[in-house]
């Protein structure tokens, strides 16, 4: 019996039957799940499918993110809990965030691509050797 396949994105055995592809850096691409297939459709609709050209690793399975976790994280929207990390000069805020678990330059382009596309971000940049944003 032949090796399952490796999901293009994070590199777990895609499923005998699977029917979760993307078509990334030209070529229809095998994922194991909708959560695989959604962050990759996502990577490329953005304009970032380089990642997958500078990555060293897989990404991580995004399955694993617990679902109340954009609940949570809604929190830091308010600016009684932003007050005490988010510095304000003129119409400008700066904040510097703690990014752990990146060890991987492709995935630190993709942040700093990402948050560069956000209306209301002007610069984003990430130093992999103290992990800080």
């Amino acid at each position: 019996m032949p090796a399952p396949t490796p999901c293009f994105h994070c590199g777990l055995p895609v499923p005998a039957g699977s029917h979760f592809r993307a078509e990334v850096l030209g070529q229809t691409r095998e994922m194991c799940c909708p959560g695989c297939q959604a962050v990759a459709e996502a990577i490329v609709a953005g304009g970032l499918e380089h990642y997958y050209s500078h990555r060293s690793e897989n990404s991580a399975n995004p399955q694993a993110l617990p679902q109340a976790l954009p609940d949570e994280l809604a929190l830091y929207d308010r600016s009684d809990v932003q007050r005490p990390f988010v510095q304000h000069e003129g119409e400008l805020s700066e904040t510097q965030l703690l990014i752990e678990g990146i060890s991987c330059a492709a995935c630190g382009w993709l942040i700093e691509k990402h948050l560069r596309g956000v209306p209301g971000v002007a610069e984003a940049h990430l130093n992999l050797s103290n992990h800080r944003l």
